[in-house]
């Protein structure tokens, strides 16, 4: 997996994607996007709002991530992916989910403290211990 981000967000970065998608390959067992079937480990943690284009706040917001296949999670290669994203954000967090994130893209964020960040690695390390715990994985 190549290093997104340094330091302590990239340590963020690392356990909430591995938590993402676990969480949905648990829930869904497929790409949000066109509905392939994967396993967590073979998917990524996209987002609807692009990490290029959201605030911090929606970076590591948990709704606006899912397990996407490596296809879907390239604009380049499918660039509409983000239609099938948002109807299906819409049928697992009710709708307007996706119209309130795009939404929230331009919201101004603060940043972060060391402390904030480690609080939510512990968090996330908490969630996939219990998956392992509770699931085959």
């Amino acid at each position: 997996m190549a290093i997104r981000y340094k330091g302590i967000k990239g340590k963020l970065w690392e356990v909430f994607s591995r938590f993402i998608r676990i969480r949905d390959y648990i829930k869904y067992k497929r790409c949000i996007s066109c509905g392939q079937f994967l396993h967590w480990k073979d998917g990524d943690a996209g987002h609807f709002v692009a990490a290029g284009n959201c605030g911090f706040g929606l970076l590591f917001d948990e709704q606006n991530v899912a397990l996407q296949c490596k296809g879907c999670n390239n604009p380049a290669w499918t660039p509409d992916a983000s239609i099938p994203f948002g109807i299906e954000l819409d049928k697992r967090y009710g709708v307007g989910t996706s119209a309130t994130l795009w939404e929230r893209r331009l919201e101004i964020n603060k940043v972060w403290t060391d402390g904030e960040y480690k609080e939510k690695i512990e968090y996330y390390k908490e969630q996939i211990k219990e998956f392992e715990k509770e699931n085959e994985l």
